[in-house]
């Protein structure tokens, strides 16, 4: 099988950080030999940050990028993105709203698509929530991103 990428930004989960790992550490052993796991950390203030160092030091399929101010999802992908290394590239979030198991689901559809996407149920936000949404997309357009790499030697 393919190499894998999985990313997903953290942000404030530290209670999740190494149930996240592990469960999509299970699903993956399943089929892929060749596989990496990118986390990004968006300026956690609840010790994520702490974890997820703790973490890539006991785990060589680990990847931690740690930005040094809040800068939101979509920022969080992108620099992610920016690092993988896998043919295969999938996207969570890191509170396990989607179980990585469902990844099987995806793959049989592999020759077919090139955007592969689960479905969520729909939640209706209000007009707040959709214009602070929208506004936190443009803001992280405009600022500029400083990203610090967790390295181990």
């Amino acid at each position: 099988m393919k190499r894998i990428s999985v990313v997903a930004p953290v942000f404030n989960k530290k209670e999740n950080i190494q149930r996240f790992i592990s469960k999509v550490e299970e699903a993956l052993k399943k089929e892929f030999d060749s596989y990496e796991i990118i986390l990004v950390d968006d300026s956690s203030s609840d010790g994520s940050c702490e974890i997820l160092d703790n973490e890539v030091r006991k785990n060589g399929h680990i990847k931690i990028f740690h930005f040094t101010e809040n800068n939101d999802q979509t920022a969080a992908l992108d620099a992610a993105f920016k690092q993988c290394t896998g043919d295969l590239i999938l996207t969570m979030d890191s509170d396990l709203q989607t179980d990585p198991n469902d990844l099987y689901l995806l793959l049989g559809y592999l020759g077919d698509y090139n955007t592969y996407s689960s479905k969520y149920k729909i939640i209706k936000n209000n007009l707040i929530k959709k214009l602070s949404s929208l506004i936190t997309f443009f803001n992280s357009l405009l600022k500029t991103k400083k990203i610090i790499e967790t390295k181990i030697f």
